[in-house]
C-alpha cells in the first residue's frame, strides 16, 4: 500500500521564518517497478511548502495538506476530484475516516528508529549532516514494508523547534506513524535539505529521493493557507485519498 502523500517524507523537520513567510520548493523522485503483475511508473513531483507563526501549507499536484495548529485545524485537499475534509487536531482516525479503515490503519502503524552519522556534505550553500531513518510497519511480530532513509539536514537556517513541535507531530499521526517513532524523529535537528530512500517489499525493492530546489522568505499568495475556492467539502476521507 503506497500510503499518504509522498509530499509528507520531506516534513521530518519544522522551520520558521523570522520575517516573511518561508518558502521550501522541492522534486521528488520514486523508480518505477512492477508487483503483483502491475507495472508502477516512475514518478516525480514539485511542491511547496509554506510555513508562518503556527501554520504550514503543503502543495502539491494532486493533493495538498493546510496545519493550523493555532486553530487546531487541518484541511486535507484532494486536487484530483477538488474535494477537501477539515479535521480537528490532533488528528483522531475513527473521527476521520470509515470505521474499517480507522482499524486497519490502527493496526499497520508504522515504527521506526533514528541513527546520527558522523557523515556531512555541502547542499547548495548549506552545510549538512546526515542522519540514518529506518521505518516498517510491525505486524504479529514481524517487519513488513521496511524503508531505509538517509536524511541530509542542516542547521544553516533558523529553527524554531517549540513553536513548530505540534505541527510536525500531526504530519507524523497523517502518515500513520506510531507515537514513539514521531518521538524518535524529533532527534533530527535541522532543516531537511535532501534524501534518498530505499523502499523493501517482497522479493524487491526501489528507490526514491527528494531534493531541495531553492528556500527563501517572502510574502505568500494569498490564498496560500486556505481550501481552494470552488472545492466541495467531505466529512470523510477515503484511502483513495491518502495513497500517494
Amino acid at each position: 500500500m503506497r500510503v499518504l502523500l509522498a509530499a509528507c517524507l520531506m516534513l521530518f523537520i519544522p522551520i520558521t521564518a523570522v520575517h516573511a513567510d518561508f518558502c521550501v520548493k522541492q522534486k521528488s523522485h520514486t523508480d518505477g517497478y512492477y508487483n503483483g503483475g502491475v507495472t508502477y511508473p516512475p514518478e516525480d513531483e514539485d511542491r511547496e511548502i509554506w510555513i508562518a507563526g503556527d501554520k504550514m501549507a503543503v502543495i502539491g499536484k494532486n493533493r495538498s495538506i493546510i496545519i493550523d495548529s493555532g486553530k487546531k485545524l487541518m484541511f486535507f485537499i484532494n486536487h484530483i476530484d477538488s474535494t477537501y475534509a477539515e479535521i480537528d487536531l490532533p488528528l483522531d482516525w475513527p473521527a476521520v475516516v470509515p470505521e474499517q479503515l480507522a482499524g486497519r490503519l490502527q493496526i499497520f502503524r508504522r515504527h521506526g528508529e533514528v541513527r546520527e552519522t558522523d557523515e556531512t556534505k555541502k547542499i547548495g550553500e548549506w552545510n549538512c549532516k546526515g542522519y540514518d531513518v529506518a521505518s516498517w510497519i510491525l505486524y504479529e511480530g514481524n517487519r513488513y514494508y521496511e524503508v531505509e532513509t538517509k536524511v541530509w539536514v542542516t542547521t544553516d537556517l533558523p529553527i524554531d523547534l517549540d513553536t513548530y513541535a505540534p505541527v510536525v507531530d500531526e504530519i507524523g499521526r497523517l502518515r500513520n506513524y506510531h507515537d514513539d517513532f514521531i518521538k524518535e524523529l524529533g532527534k533530527i535537528q535541522g532543516v531537511q535539505m535532501a534524501s534518498e530512500t530505499v523502499n523493501y517489499r517482497q522479493g524487491f525493492s526501489f528507490g526514491s529521493n527528494e531534493d531541495l530546489l531553492e528556500a527563501f522568505e517572502e510574502d505568500p499568495p494569498a490564498d496560500v493557507y486556505s481550501v481552494p475556492e470552488g472545492y466541495t467539502k467531505k466529512e470523510q476521507l477515503s484511502i483513495q485519498d491518502l495513497r500517494g
